[in-house]
């Protein structure tokens, strides 16, 4: 349960809830998250890699309807020390996919589970799998990968808030392609 709520915590730090809803608020909740991240397991890249890889492959063979499977976070900026292991891709049905990735029998638990992602333990690791309807998974890809600091600078270059297909539109909407 507490790995769930820091979850949701730099979820809504990072998309900017927090900063709608209580201002006053980021600081410290930024703090106490950096603080609960310290306590997590850390990996090399290449570990890290290693685990998003194989789960990958797992989720491809058991979902073919899965598209664009690809380490986000940490491993995808290449970060020599991964804190969160993040996966995204695409399906028509996301909730639908999501049930099926916590049946494969490799997967120990799914520590929790939304209509979009899921937090898996495999070979003793939490994996964060994100999966959204092929219109948002341009948006979830850019939202997994970049830091906080970078998706909100982002954020405020959008006149509206939209959910794009592909990563690259995230970037032109904001007058940066």
């Amino acid at each position: 349960k507490e790995q769930e709520l820091l979850i949701r915590c730099k979820a809504a730090l990072e998309d900017g809830r927090v900063a709608t809803h209580l201002p006053d608020s980021v600081a410290a909740l930024r703090q106490a998250v950096g603080v609960l991240s310290n306590e997590r397991l850390r990996l090399s890249l290449g570990r890290a890699l290693d685990f998003a890889e194989n789960l990958i492959l797992l989720i491809a063979a058991a979902c073919p309807e899965v598209e664009g499977l690809v380490p986000a976070g940490d491993v995808r900026r290449f970060e020599p020390i991964v804190e969160a292991l993040v996966i995204v891709g695409s399906a028509p049905d996301p909730p639908a996919a999501l049930e099926r990735i916590c049946s494969i029998p490799m997967i120990q638990s799914a520590v929790h589970l939304t209509g979009r992602r899921v937090l898996v333990r495999y070979q003793q690791a939490e994996i964060d799998v994100r999966i959204v309807t092929p219109d948002e998974y341009g948006s979830a890809l850019h939202l997994a990968t970049g830091s906080a600091a970078h998706v909100a600078a982002i954020r405020s270059r959008h006149r509206a808030t939209r959910v794009f297909a592909r990563e690259e539109d995230v970037y032109s909407h904001a007058g940066l392609a």
